[in-house]
């Protein structure tokens, strides 16, 4: 079951975030990294969680997760349980090229990030909606998601998860601790408040 699918049940999801390896790591280093990372895929999908892969997370080069991905797990595991995470901190025609390739290769879903603007290589558009904007224009059967974050202000990310400038089905958020539930009951609160707003004024 793809992951869109999932988390249109009323049923809980249980997911994973993985790093690959760091991209300055020695050929062997790299290797072996790589290794335990696809055991780590195939045993999280196999007992039923889905996957999610990063892409230069918090500003350090990464390997290419997509090829390694293609090359390596084969048919291991279930692709629509493994979802890759794209940046914008990329040449425009790597973004458009590798979604290209997620959806080629059997990929369900895609995750487009900014990135962090602090480190790293530049993004090569100011926003992840207009990559996804991009995305979408050229695919319209990939699922794209974005990100939120529940301990900024809540009203500000609910409405930029509801503009019509979102383009994704869904989104993903900052992991989220019972010692700072406030912020986050005030994202929920707003969320519901915005989406019963947006169904009366449509019916």
């Amino acid at each position: 079951m793809d992951l869109v699918t999932a988390l249109k049940r009323d049923a809980p999801v249980f997911a994973a975030e993985l790093r690959p390896p760091r991209a300055e790591l020695e050929s062997g280093e790299g290797m072996n990294a790589w290794i335990d990372a696809y055991h780590a895929v195939r045993r999280l999908t196999r007992a039923g969680t889905y996957v999610f892969l990063t892409d230069s997370a918090v500003g350090a080069q990464e390997e290419d997760n997509l090829r390694h991905l293609v090359t390596n797990l084969g048919a291991d595991a279930p692709r629509d349980r493994v979802v890759p995470f794209l940046t914008t901190k990329h040449p425009q025609a790597y973004c458009l090229s590798y979604a290209e390739r997620a959806h080629q290769h059997g990929f369900s879903a895609l995750v487009v990030l900014g990135g962090d603007t602090k480190v790293g290589a530049p993004r090569c558009v100011e926003h992840a909606w207009q990559l996804r904007r991009m995305l979408r224009e050229r695919d319209h059967t990939i699922a794209l998601g974005g990100w939120a974050n529940p301990h900024a202000d809540a009203e500000r990310q609910v409405a930029y998860l509801m503009s019509d400038d979102f383009h994704a089905e869904f989104f993903l958020t900052q992991i989220i601790s019972h010692h700072a539930i406030a912020p986050v009951a005030r994202f929920v609160t707003g969320r519901l408040s915005k989406i019963s707003s947006k169904m009366s004024n449509s019916m």
